[in-house]
């Protein structure tokens, strides 16, 4: 069995940069979750509110995530497949939470492909990937 790699990067604060990132990228037209807050107005103060959501998203890593943000409302709006799948609904979760999950998402996804550990073939996630280097890794 071989050694993980050193998970150094991956016990680091989040950074400024990193948070500003996600935010950027939060669709204004999103409907509000439980908590009542809608990415329209994050977006619209986060120069006020950068500071303190970084100092939140740190501590959360040190402390853990609050329950109460993990909740998320789902909704009988279908996206799409099977209609007996409980996935295939639109689920809305509060825009504090996908913004920390982004955050981790982002960073995870970086380490994995820093060390080598996802697979060849694995497409799904990774930025650019395009159907004629996937399809290399299988006979056709």
């Amino acid at each position: 069995m071989t050694k993980p790699p050193p998970s150094h990067t991956l016990n680091t604060d989040i950074t400024l940069v990193a948070l500003l990132q996600v935010l950027k990228k939060l669709q204004k037209n999103k409907a509000a979750s439980l908590d009542g807050l809608k990415a329209k107005f994050i977006l619209n103060v986060r120069k006020l509110l950068h500071m303190p959501l970084l100092t939140t998203f740190n501590c959360f890593l040190v402390e853990g995530f609050l329950e109460a943000l993990s909740i998320g409302v789902v909704h009988a709006f279908f996206k799409r497949g099977d209609a007996s799948e409980f996935d295939n609904y639109i689920t809305i979760r509060p825009i504090l939470a996908k913004s920390f999950a982004m955050i981790l998402d982002k960073k995870l996804s970086k380490w994995i492909e820093q060390h080598g550990l996802r697979a060849k073939g694995q497409a799904g996630f990774r930025k650019i990937t395009a159907l004629l280097t996937n399809s290399s890794y299988y006979e056709l």
